[in-house]
């Protein structure tokens, strides 16, 4: 196999960036509940959480491990993701944060970039429009994207036929929920 060179083009100038959110990216629906009633609403964000450095286990790396490497730094064994979601929260124009959780008596890392805004949100459908995801993730972003039209469109309330409503319908398949597939989005897919 061919060794390529580190691709240093911008990050929304190809569809990497759309394979990366098929693997580790999470689109969310949430029903924010308030104490009054006319307050309730719709929250939907994008959220990308992946592990802070990548760890290959020997020198005789698998193909992924190879490309994984080098989206990293350089010949790192261990490499930190910090620089490739630097460049999407830069492009999200949002923050890059870090967590570390305690589970069983070891400590993960990892760097979470979470999109909200109205002018994020249209950054990534603007993005996705161009270079559409292609696994089930794909119908999730369907649906997220209509609450999100729907929001833009009529209001977020919870009202009868409202925002509410129909995030509360999508919700029940959605993500880990979902026993609804179709693959007819692959019909016209930019890969040849």
């Amino acid at each position: 196999m061919e060794k390529k060179n580190l691709d240093n083009s911008a990050i929304d100038s190809n569809a990497w960036l759309a394979g990366f959110i098929d693997a580790d990216g999470h689109f969310s629906i949430s029903l924010s509940k308030r104490t009054k009633k006319h307050l309730d609403k719709v929250v939907v964000y994008m959220r990308l959480e992946i592990r802070q450095t990548y760890h290959r286990t020997s020198v005789n790396e698998t193909r992924a491990g190879a490309y994984k490497s080098s989206l990293c730094q350089k010949g790192n064994r261990n490499s930190s993701y910090y620089f490739i979601m630097s460049e999407i929260a830069t492009l999200l124009d949002v923050n890059l944060n870090s967590r570390n959780r305690l589970k069983d008596d070891k400590i993960y890392s990892s760097f979470i970039i979470t999109a909200s805004s109205k002018k994020r949100l249209d950054i990534i459908r603007e993005y996705l429009t161009r270079y559409p995801l292609l696994s089930s993730k794909y119908l999730d972003y369907l649906d997220w994207s209509e609450i999100i039209d729907f929001i833009k469109e009529k209001g977020n309330n919870n009202v009868p036929g409202g925002s509410w409503e129909l995030a509360s319908l999508k919700r029940k398949d959605f993500n880990k929920t979902r026993t609804t597939f179709t693959w007819k989005h692959l019909n016209s897919t930019y890969i040849e």
